[in-house]
Parts: C-alpha cells; structure tokens; sequence
C-alpha cells in the first residue's frame, strides 16, 4: 500500500464510484495502521464487493492504473475540445489547444513516479561512470567568475538572469549561448521580443567581431566584412546546432517546448523574456498573470529534471522592488516563484555613467557560494564582451582570464 500511495495513485485513478470508495477505505485504514487492509477487512464494509484473483506484480497493476488515468484525462480534453469547437466565438481553435496542453500536463504530472535510490548502490554505481565520462560534464558560461562560483551549466539546471529592463540581459544570454555554442554544445535560443534577423544581428558582432551599427544599419558593409563572416562561419558550421526560435506572439508554452526539445535535443535552452510564454492551465502569458508565470516557472524546472537539459531564461527585476539599481534575490517581478525554483539567479546591472560597463552579481546558488559580484564590459565595435576588474579610479584592468 505504500507503494501504491508514493506513486500518487488516488480515487481520481478509479472510474466507478464503488471503486473509489473501497479505495478511500484502503487508504484510510493505511493511515491508522499501517499496512494494507486484509479482503475480510474490506468486506465487513462492503461484504457484496468482489475481490478477484491478480496474478501479476503490484508494479504491473499500478503502471495499468496510470496509464488508465491518462487515457481518460486525454479522452475528456478531447470532449472539451469538440464541444468548444462547435461553440461561437473568437479563438475557439486557441482555447482547445489550451485545453489539450493542460491535459496532457496534467497527466504527466498525476502519473509520473518519484525517483528512490538506495544511496549505498547509487554511489557504487555512479562514481565509475563519471570517472569514465559517460555523464555529459558542466558546460561553461564562458564567464570565468561565473564558471569559478558555479562550476558552470549543468544538465537539469534552470538559471533565472534578472535585472531592469534595457540591463543588456538579452545581450548577456545571447553571449552566454554563443559561448556554450563555441564549446561544441547543441543551442536553442527563443526570443519573444526580438526577431530572428534581430538576433542574427548581435551575433554576426559577437561571431565576426564587426561593428554593431555596420550590422544593424548594413550600408556600410564591405567584402572585407563579408570575408569575416565567412571565416567565423567555417568555425562554427563544424560545431553542433544553433537554432533561433522566434515567438512574436508568445504562444510558446512548457508542453510545446517539450516538444521542441525531444525534436531537436539541445544541451541548453535559452529563453529570452520567460515572462511572454503562455500557461498551458489558466492560457494567460506570464506578464498578464502571476498565477501564470509561476506555473511556467514551476514547469520550467520540471521540464529541465524532466528532459535532462539546461533551461537559462530571462526576467524582469521591478525597480519598485530594489534600492538604487542593485538587483537582489526578492527584486524579481511579479512572482517570487522563479527565487524558489531557480537552481541560480544572477543580476545583470546596467551602469548609467559608464554604458559599456555591467556589474554581474551571483543572487542565489544551490551548489556554490552566493554574493559574488563581477564586471563585464561590452564593445560593440569589435564585438568582445570580456570580464573585467574594475579599479578605485573607474579604470579596468585587462580580462581576468
């Protein structure tokens, strides 16, 4: 019967109401004695009640409940989903594809096991296979404070970048993923605000270290900057895929990201504004709805665990939460969901008297030292972002590394 309860089975997983009910007196009588209730113990409250002979494993019985459940949330979304179809109104065909989303996320939620190990076992097995380097190692920023403080990107990691808005949190992620990129690691970058072509931009800067207005505004490019490209463009076509995805509309959600995932594998996925995805379970963006935005961010983290990837998104700090300009762990908008889920929170500041200057702070950190603060500059002429040291006169020394 304990088995039967830490896989969360529960009356829900029982279509007939007599079902339910022997159920509920089941797992009553396992929460004042302990066991199991033996046939005659059920009997004496429903002596009319057949109890049929089961000839498979307890295991086999519980993955048959689970798959039942599934089925029978899916067949009612689709009953929901016909009948909204046939319904007058706008956006008919949006609200069944938010009710299949909710469905199959709560399927998965209801019917997925939790993990036990036997530590003793666990250890004797795994230590070998790291030694041996089966697991996929950390994976860099690139930013070598970050990296120090961290030990890097790990797989099943969701890291939260928060700071005010204009802080260059997109530019901060975009060099981020061009990093991970550079070490030979698959990328997914979404992005809500800006386009693709947008997005192309900053990395023909960042990749062929050619100035940002020459890309943006393009009159003024020459063969000689084409041949940069070109050159970056070798390198990094022997290199694993970088794929942009652009979300106007914010109609991403967790189960279409999934989704997404499985396709195209990517060791991280990098998510630009979090806060314009859409919640499969009440359809509103993260920025409308705070009961929104912490169901993204609670599915966020379990879709890293989940998929066995990295998730690295950004949000917004609200300046009405934070005292001149320094973020903190509790500045972040609109839910305090994303400091509880995150594995790491890291503060990006924009400087008003010194613009090719960020000051980077480590908020929060599960598997390392927290409070740490750094400096990146920025030179959108040549395309560097490197981390610095700042002197007591406002100077910087040459990059850390």
């Amino acid at each position: 019967m304990g088995t039967v309860v830490q896989r969360g089975i529960n009356t829900t997983f029982f279509p007939e109401e007599r079902d339910q009910r022997v159920f509920g007196l089941m797992v009553k009588h396992f929460q004042q004695y302990g066991t199991a209730p033996t046939p005659d113990v059920v009997l004496q409250s429903y002596p009319t009640y057949e109890v049929g002979d089961y000839p498979h494993g307890l295991t086999y019985y519980i993955d048959a409940l689970a798959e039942r459940r599934r089925q029978s949330l899916v067949v009612d979304a689709c009953k929901q989903v016909v009948d909204r179809l046939d319904e007058e109104g706008e956006d008919s065909g949006l609200d069944a594809v938010r009710i299949m989303n909710e469905a199959v996320m709560r399927a998965t939620f209801e019917t997925s096991t939790a993990s036990y190990v036997r530590f003793t076992d666990y250890m004797r097995r795994r230590v070998p296979e790291w030694m041996s380097g089966v697991d996929r190692p950390a994976i860099p920023y690139g930013i070598p404070t970050l990296d120090a403080m961290t030990g890097g990107i790990r797989q099943e990691q969701f890291i939260v970048l928060t700071g005010l808005a204009k802080a260059r949190k997109s530019w901060t992620v975009m060099h981020m993923a061009s990093n991970v990129h550079a070490y030979g690691f698959p990328v997914v970058f979404i992005t809500f605000e800006m386009s693709n072509d947008e997005q192309l931009e900053r990395l023909v800067t960042l990749w062929a270290k050619i100035p940002f207005n020459i890309v943006r505004d393009k009159t003024q490019l020459t063969a000689a900057h084409y041949k940069q490209v070109q050159k970056f463009l070798h390198v990094r076509e022997q290199f694993p895929t970088f794929l942009g995805v652009e979300d106007a509309h914010g109609h991403s959600t967790v189960t279409s990201l999934q989704a997404l995932i499985q396709e195209t594998k990517p060791a991280v996925v990098f998510i630009d504004g979090v806060y314009f995805m859409t919640d499969v379970v009440t359809g509103q963006q993260g920025s409308s709805d705070t009961q929104a935005l912490t169901n993204i961010s609670r599915g966020l983290k379990t879709l890293a665990k989940r998929q066995k990837v990295a998730i690295v998104c950004t949000t917004q700090t609200l300046a009405g939460k934070i005292s001149r300009g320094r973020t903190s762990l509790y500045g972040m908008g609109y839910t305090s969901a994303f400091s509880q889920d995150a594995d790491v929170i890291i503060g990006v500041e924009a400087l008003e008297d010194r613009p090719t200057l960020a000051v980077m702070r480590i908020l929060g950190n599960r598997s390392g030292p927290q409070g740490a603060e750094f400096n990146l500059t920025w030179n959108l002429d040549t395309g560097l972002v490197e981390e610095v040291e700042v002197t007591d006169q406002g100077g910087t020394y040459d990059d850390v590394d």
